[in-house]
């Protein structure tokens, strides 16, 4: 737990995070069981594969952002 904290991010930011940075979506009724990710800090996040960071989850925004500690 305190090797990451987390940290408020808009939309709009989300492409911008830092490499490392995990992003966890909540559940929806598109996707019930909600998605994970790493952003690699180039704008693209890596899953099961990688592709463009999402600023939604079809539609959702229900997500938390969790951001390496400086170690």
């Amino acid at each position: 737990p305190d090797q990451f904290q987390e940290v408020e991010v808009s939309p709009p930011a989300l492409p911008h995070l830092p490499p490392g940075a995990i992003v966890v979506w909540g559940q929806t009724s598109a996707s019930p069981h909600g998605h994970i990710s790493v952003a690699l800090g180039n704008g693209q996040e890596a899953s099961d594969h990688v592709q463009s960071q999402i600023t939604s989850l079809r539609g959702a925004s229900n997500y938390r952002v969790f951001i390496p500690r400086d170690g």
